[in-house]
């Protein structure tokens, strides 16, 4: 890989990990200590659109959470 390869994959290793912690801490300490930000936040470093309603922003974070223990 180039210097350039090499950077883009350890920022990506970076990000990936603190999504990881961040799932790790959402379910330590459940998915309603969540504040509105807090879950638009989650959803868009998902990857997921923030613009939905509290409810179905949880529900897409517990979705993930599922789909990352399978």
């Amino acid at each position: 890989l180039s210097d350039y390869g090499l950077i883009l994959r350890g920022c990506t290793f970076f990000y990936l990990n603190q999504i990881k912690n961040d799932d790790r801490m959402i379910q330590i300490e459940g998915i309603d200590s969540l504040s509105e930000a807090e879950l638009r936040t989650a959803c868009r470093e998902r990857g997921m659109l923030g613009l939905l309603s509290v409810e179905e922003m949880r529900q897409q974070v517990i979705s993930d959470l599922h789909e990352i223990n399978c």
